[in-house]
């Protein structure tokens, strides 16, 4: 039996082709909730992007490639700032 081994960090822009790839992945990309296939340059804006308060976006990585994805971020409206939203996008691990 193989032992599943990855590590968790903050995404950073080095990842946007890594993020092409996972979002491609057919267990993964009929639950998202966006335009199909988005370029590397579309991810590296993402995650150009400084982070907003109260939002974080983390990736795990398994043999140096990003094999999951999770992000927390504020709600809008103002009157719901305290509240947050959360998503995670994940492809299995070989």
């Amino acid at each position: 039996m193989s032992k599943l081994s990855f590590t968790i960090r903050r995404a950073e822009p080095r990842d946007a082709k890594d993020f092409c790839t996972l979002m491609e992945n057919q267990e993964v990309f009929p639950n998202l909730l966006q335009l199909p296939y988005p370029s590397e340059m579309v991810w590296l804006d993402r995650l150009n992007k400084k982070p907003e308060g109260g939002q974080l976006h983390l990736v795990a990585i398994s043999n140096s490639q990003v094999v999951a994805s999770a992000g927390i971020w504020p709600n809008e409206p103002i009157r719901r700032r305290h509240s947050r939203g959360i998503c995670v996008i994940s492809a299995r691990c070989a």
